[in-house]
């Protein structure tokens, strides 16, 4: 077992021991400090556990530098468990291994407890929860060398969860998540034109050093028109020589839910821009549907076909970046980097 799973033992444990006491444990509690689950470099993490009757998930939540230039990215990892409340213990998996830690509740705190480790986990809606959440958006923010917020305004958010009004001066990780969710739609509603302006022209990629030479290119207008063209002739069997026409949107949606779960821990208060939002979440691919018809030739075999699909897609420079794309012409046969013509 390496030392990540030690870890994720240790902080199993640490949670079991917040769910032991009498009556239902069913709530949502967290804990902030190392966790060598995380990362070795994880010195500082938001560790959240659900409970739920019979059944348990413990989400660990870290900052972490990656590449060779040091970009912060955010790190999410989530595990299930059993609970067993009359045993008062939690049981978790974890590649094909059993872990078993007993759990004791005493007042707003819940300690998870094996192997002589143990960590203390504070109910949602306690000062320390709350506190906890702020201790970890602080983290962050000492780690991209960000200001640290002041003393008054930590004190004057103790009760987090309770917020039930913000400005656009608020600080984003302190909001309610109703608020929170206001201030992404508002974000997004701002930033959408500059992103279809940014977006809008034509976009190329070109490969012919392998045996599968590739043209393609892709056009985007501000006002939501899409198409593109594939030319790929060899080898026979796959030649394909295809165009596509249609309409394409910014998923709004994901988008607003994505600025508001980065909003969460990173103060995104100043965000009013594209450019500010690039910024906020460098790297960050966003979101895109597309409803169009394609015709011509696609491995060999004519088509004609009206298709919807998706593209998460990254802009730097002049470069757009494909992560994943759904019936969009297979664009993984491609490559993922088309860089702008006009």
């Amino acid at each position: 077992m390496n030392k990540a799973k030690y870890l994720l033992v240790a902080v199993f444990a640490g949670v079991l021991m917040l769910l032991t006491g009498c009556g239902s444990i069913n709530n949502t509690y967290n804990s902030f400090g190392s966790s060598s689950f995380a990362s070795a470099d994880a010195e500082q993490a938001l560790q959240t556990l659900k409970v739920d009757d019979k059944k348990a998930t413990l989400t660990v939540d870290y900052y972490a530098e990656t590449g060779l230039l040091g970009s912060i990215k955010h790190f999410s990892t989530e595990v299930s468990g059993d609970v067993d409340q009359s045993a008062k213990t939690m049981t978790f998996s974890l590649d094909g291994k059993s872990f078993k830690m007993n759990y004791a509740v005493d007042g707003d705190k819940l300690t998870l407890s094996a192997k002589g480790e143990s960590m203390v986990f504070y109910t949602k809606g306690s000062k320390q929860y709350t506190k906890n959440r702020q201790n970890f958006s602080a983290s962050q923010s000492s780690l991209m060398d960000q200001s640290s917020r002041s003393a008054d305004e930590a004190d004057s958010t103790d009760d987090e969860e309770s917020s039930s009004s913000s400005t656009d001066d608020s600080d984003t990780t302190q909001m309610s998540d109703d608020d929170r969710t206001a201030f992404a739609k508002k974000v997004v509603q701002s930033v959408v034109p500059d992103l279809r302006k940014t977006l809008a022209g034509s976009w190329k990629f070109s490969d012919h050093s392998t045996s599968w030479p590739t043209d393609a290119t892709l056009s985007f207008t501000t006002d939501g028109k899409y198409s593109g063209n594939i030319q790929a002739p060899e080898p026979d069997w796959s030649a394909t020589d295809l165009k596509m026409s249609g309409t394409y949107q910014i998923d709004e949606g994901k988008l607003t839910a994505d600025v508001a779960s980065a909003a969460e821990f990173t103060d995104m208060h100043d965000v009013k821009t594209f450019s500010d939002l690039k910024a906020a979440m460098p790297d960050y691919y966003f979101p895109m549907t597309t409803d169009y018809t394609e015709s011509g030739k696609l491995n060999s075999q004519a088509t004609n076909a009206h298709k919807t699909g998706a593209i998460d897609f990254h802009l730097v420079n002049n470069t757009f970046r494909v992560q994943s794309a759904t019936q969009i012409a297979d664009f993984s046969a491609l490559g993922t980097e088309f860089t702008k013509t006009n």
